[in-house]
């Protein structure tokens, strides 16, 4: 898979969502806490938008509040 890796967070959004669109894959991302909050709502932007399956992997500990997330 080829996706431009210039602009920002919404380009690179749209590019990941027409790159992975009805591919049925599922992605997987590790340390997920550590990913800032916008970061997490654009991964469920991509989830709704592209058809594919996002999970994401946590440690334990971080499950009440992602790194960043708006408090």
């Amino acid at each position: 898979m080829v996706v431009n890796k210039r602009g920002d967070i919404h380009d690179l959004s749209e590019n990941c969502i027409t790159a992975l669109h009805d591919t049925g894959w599922l992605v997987l991302i590790d340390e997920a806490e550590l990913f800032p909050y916008r970061t997490l709502e654009a991964m469920h932007r991509i989830y709704d938008r592209a058809g594919v399956g996002v999970v994401l992997a946590w440690y334990a500990t971080s499950v009440t509040q992602p790194q960043g997330s708006p408090r």
